[in-house]
């Protein structure tokens, strides 16, 4: 089972870095994008699924929750990969149940959000009320007023 999450993360790294030579909407609220999509699943834009076990971000995707990280710039918030995992975990802990914790692992990195599930099914869910959660700015704020910097 190891050896898939080594694979499922250099795929997720693959991917973003495929993903980062197309053009961006810089400044642009995240919209809907076909691309985006699993095999015709559901759209988490600008969240991106990945074999169905991963989820991943570039940051510089999701400019409008840039500048909600950097409202706590002088608390040592960056808006990188390591801030996304944070708020993600601190969403886990106060919005999810303990199986959905339990499941939900992290491999972020600097420019790059990565969370991972060995259950698509449990992923999915995740992704879904995470990517729902990331569009309200006040409940955003809210969780980050409790979130320490990754």
């Amino acid at each position: 089972m190891k050896w898939i999450l080594i694979i499922a993360a250099a795929v997720c790294i693959v991917l973003l870095i495929v993903r980062c030579a197309k053009p961006q909407n810089i400044g642009q609220s995240p919209s809907p994008d076909p691309s985006h999509a699993s095999d015709g699943a559901q759209d988490f834009a600008p969240f991106l699924i990945v074999e169905g076990t991963s989820v991943v971000l570039n940051v510089s995707d999701y400019p409008t929750m840039m500048d909600l990280f950097l409202t706590r710039e002088e608390d040592g918030f960056l808006g990188n990969g390591y801030d996304w995992e944070a708020l993600a975990g601190t969403y886990l802990r106060e919005k999810c149940d303990a199986e959905m914790r339990d499941a939900i692992s992290f491999d972020s990195e600097a420019e790059m959000f990565c969370a991972y599930a060995e259950e698509e099914a449990i992923l999915m869910q995740f992704v879904a009320g995470f990517a729902a959660f990331c569009q309200d700015t006040a409940a955003v704020q809210d969780l980050l007023s409790r979130t320490e910097p990754g």
